[in-house]
């Protein structure tokens, strides 16, 4: 959670790159079909800062997965094509986000 403006409060999810998975953390091993050719760091502006708050990874097979932070603190907001019977709502609406691209296997 980032305080951004009195009273207001913003998750975000920190990207970086590890050799070591620090206690505590979770880790995703993909099958190695389902290793994403493409992914996004979701970003979001609120009260003039930009915020890195989210991911999207975009699969060959056509599906997807989507995290956000969700509407109540502490909590992710998990969907994708991959997930089945979850109900999360993220903090912000879908369309709020920009998507700034990470990596692709694709050539533009």
């Amino acid at each position: 959670m980032h305080d951004v403006a009195e009273r207001l409060e913003v998750g975000v999810l920190n990207f970086r790159s590890v050799t070591t998975i620090d206690e505590g953390a979770i880790s995703v091993d993909f099958e190695p079909l389902l290793v994403p050719y493409r992914g996004c760091k979701l970003v979001v502006e609120e009260a003039e800062t930009r915020l890195e708050s989210g991911l999207k990874l975009y699969f060959q097979n056509g599906q997807d997965l989507l995290i956000l932070p969700a509407d109540f603190p502490l909590f992710l907001a998990v969907s994708g094509g991959c997930i089945q019977d979850r109900y999360t709502t993220s903090e912000y609406p879908l369309k709020d986000y920009e998507a700034v691209e990470l990596f692709s296997a694709v050539s533009h």
